[in-house]
C-alpha cells in the first residue's frame, strides 16, 4: 500500500523536480537563494510528498514566488460515547502559493525586510469511515459509516519577514508573517450510515471566513565547518466555518443540517541540517525532522481534538 501511494504522488513530485532548473538561473543571478526551498516530505503514512517554494526576482528590490506542499496524516481512534466502535481518518492537505509582488529591502547592514502580497489556495480532503454499535430505545445494532468531506479555501494574503544577521554570520534568523483577512470556503459533502438510513447525505456550502493568521521562525546556526543546524518553529490559526449533513439524533433514520464552526491551530517545530556543499546557485543539500501538531478547537461546543505526526525531510535550500 505505502509503494502504491508514492507512486501516486509521483506527478507532483515529478513536476516540483523539474521546476527547479528554471528557477535556478534567475535565484543565482539575484541572490536571493535564501528563500528557495524544495523539500520532500515524508510522514507516518508512508506518503513521499513536496513541499517548496521556487522565488523569482525582477529587480534588487522585487520578486515574486511560487509554493506547493502536501501532507497526508492517517489517523485511528475510538468514538467519544461509543466505546464499541472504531474510525479511520484520512486527511490530504494540499496548499498553492502564488506570491504575485514582493518588495524587500535592508533596513540597517543586519535588519532587513520584505513585504508582499499572496494568492492562497489550499484543498483539504478528509475521509472517515469505521463503525458503532447503536443502543437506543428498540435499536441494538451495529452502524458503518463513510464520510468524505472536501474543503477549499481561497483568498488573498498580505506577507511580510525581517530578517536578522546576513549570509557570512554565525546566526541567521527570519521571522515570517502571513495575514489572511477574508478567506472563502467551499465544501462539498457525502455521508452514510449503514443500515439505519437509507439515503446518502450531502451538503454543499460557500461560506466568508474569520481573520486567520500564520507565523514562522527560521534559523540557521554555522556550528560545524561542513554542516550548519537550522532550527525551525511555526504557528497557524485557520478559522473554518461551514454546513455539513449529520445524523438526526431525534429520528436517527435521516439527515440534518448542523454549522461547523472551529478554529485549526497548527504548530510546528523542527530541526535541519544544512551541508556545506554547494550544489547551484547557492543551494545545499539538507535533511530535516519536524513534528507537527493539530489542534481542532469547536466554537460552538467548546471541545478540542488533537493529533500529532513526526515527518522527515530530504532535498537542498539556501540559507534555512
Amino acid at each position: 500500500m505505502k509503494e502504491k501511494n508514492c507512486i501516486s504522488n509521483l506527478p507532483n513530485i515529478i513536476l516540483a523536480i523539474l521546476l527547479i532548473p528554471l528557477a535556478t538561473p534567475v535565484i543565482a543571478a539575484n541572490d536571493i537563494s535564501d528563500r528557495f526551498v524544495f523539500d520532500l516530505v515524508r510522514g507516518d503514512s508512508g506518503d513521499v510528498n513536496p513541499s517548496t517554494f521556487l522565488p523569482i526576482a525582477w529587480s534588487e528590490y522585487w520578486f515574486s514566488g511560487f509554493g506547493y506542499s502536501q501532507i497526508k496524516t492517517i489517523t485511528q481512534d475510538t468514538i467519544d460515547g461509543f466505546t464499541d466502535s472504531r474510525v479511520s481518518t484520512s486527511t490530504t492537505d494540499r496548499r498553492t502559493r502564488l506570491n504575485f509582488i514582493s518588495y524587500q529591502n535592508r533596513i540597517n547592514e543586519k535588519l532587513s525586510y520584505s513585504l508582499g502580497a499572496d494568492y492562497d489556495f489550499s484543498q483539504i480532503k478528509k475521509s472517515e469511515f469505521g463503525y458503532f454499535r447503536l443502543v437506543s430505545g428498540t435499536i441494538d445494532d451495529y452502524v458503518a459509516f463513510d464520510n468524505n468531506v472536501d474543503i477549499d479555501v481561497s483568498g488573498f494574503d498580505i506577507r511580510g519577514d525581517l530578517t536578522w544577521g546576513r549570509r557570512t554570520d554565525f546566526a541567521l534568523a527570519r521571522l515570517s508573517m502571513i495575514l489572511a483577512p477574508s478567506n472563502t470556503l467551499d465544501v462539498e459533502q457525502e455521508t452514510v450510515f449503514k443500515p439505519i438510513v437509507p439515503e446518502t447525505g450531502t451538503s454543499s456550502s460557500s461560506t466568508s471566513q474569520d481573520v486567520g493568521y500564520a507565523l514562522k521562525l527560521d534559523s540557521r546556526f554555522r556550528v560545524f565547518p561542513l554542516m550548519n543546524i537550522g532550527l525551525e518553529a511555526g504557528y497557524e490559526l485557520l478559522p473554518l466555518k461551514y454546513d455539513v449533513a449529520v445524523l438526526d439524533p431525534n429520528t436517527l433514520n435521516s439527515f440534518t443540517t448542523a454549522r461547523v464552526d472551529v478554529h485549526e491551530i497548527t504548530t510546528r517545530i523542527g530541526m535541519r541540517f544544512i551541508f556545506r556543499y554547494e550544489t547551484v546557485g547557492n543551494l545545499y543539500p539538507v535533511i530535516g525532522v519536524f513534528n507537527r501538531k493539530v489542534e481542532v478547537e469547536d466554537q460552538v461546543n467548546g471541545f478540542t481534538e488533537s493529533s500529532s505526526d513526526t515527518f522527515y525531510t530530504f532535498g537542498i535550500t539556501g540559507e534555512f
